[in-house]
């Protein structure tokens, strides 16, 4: 599996930067827990 600064890199390289994407990578999440490539956990507050 990818770090999520291998995911940013691979994003700079292949991706348009009309717009700025903001960190974490987001991999799974259950409930309103979230999970990034690192393993931390966020709540998340962006379903409405």
């Amino acid at each position: 599996m990818l770090s999520s600064q291998e995911y940013k890199d691979l994003e700079k390289k292949y991706y348009m930067q009309v717009v700025n994407r903001m960190p974490p990578v987001l991999i799974k999440g259950k409930g309103t827990i979230v999970t990034d490539t690192d393993g931390n956990d966020y709540l998340d507050f962006t379903a409405g």
